[in-house]
């Protein structure tokens, strides 16, 4: 596997790398005829954190979202996924945001998981 770092972080940024995961849902009808939901994890793979921004906070506030995070990945790594797994918790992308080869997955903690 290999690692790509952009750029370089300071403390101004308030930016950490870490390791996220992201989810993909299929579902597919079992022998039953009944509607099955499968989950499938990515590879652990390297972002750049950042907390939302008060901006982005009271905004997305306003319109009944709670931002949280915001992970940075390369833009080849995203196929649309909806979750996305940090320290065990899962967070929902609720906008992407591309910028060149890397993608921004703007993400609110699930409710309910």
């Amino acid at each position: 596997m290999k690692w790509i770092i952009y750029g370089n972080l300071s403390q101004e940024t308030e930016m950490k790398n870490d390791v996220i995961k992201l989810c993909s849902v299929t579902y597919n009808k079992d022998s039953k005829g009944v509607m099955r939901e499968t989950v499938t994890e990515s590879e652990p793979i390297m972002a750049e954190i950042k907390s939302a921004g008060a901006d982005e906070w009271f905004q997305g506030g306003r319109n009944g979202l709670n931002p949280e995070y915001t992970f940075i990945i390369n833009r080849l790594e995203y196929n649309s996924e909806e979750t996305v797994i940090f320290n065990d918790v899962k967070y929902s992308v609720y906008r992407t945001y591309i910028k060149g080869d890397r993608i921004e997955l703007h993400c609110q903690k699930r409710k309910g998981a």
